[in-house]
């Protein structure tokens, strides 16, 4: 399935929301998922079996882990970034 990318705004031109939301992200922004980060341990694969894991958790669909996975994946910078943008890291 592919991205569709649409920016909802309201009247001031402000976005309103991720597109996670348009995937089935139904939680205010402020109430993260936890992401739990510890160890030794910091290579991509390892990061995203933590994302999925926590993802499934939250009740997070299979579309809404793919469109992270798609926004996180051009290089570990964008990683962590995205990480950050979704979860509370613990």
């Amino acid at each position: 399935m592919g991205i569709v990318s649409i920016r909802v705004s309201n009247h001031n031109g402000e976005g309103l929301c991720s597109p996670l939301i348009l995937h089935g992200w139904d939680h205010d922004m402020n109430e993260k998922p936890k992401l739990f980060l510890t160890g030794d341990e910091g290579s991509v694969n390892f990061l995203l079996e933590r994302v999925t894991e926590a993802a499934k958790q939250a009740g997070w669909t299979e579309d809404m882990i793919a469109y992270f996975k798609t926004e996180a994946s051009r290089n570990y910078p964008q990683l962590l970034k995205t990480c950050i943008k979704y979860f509370e890291i613990v």
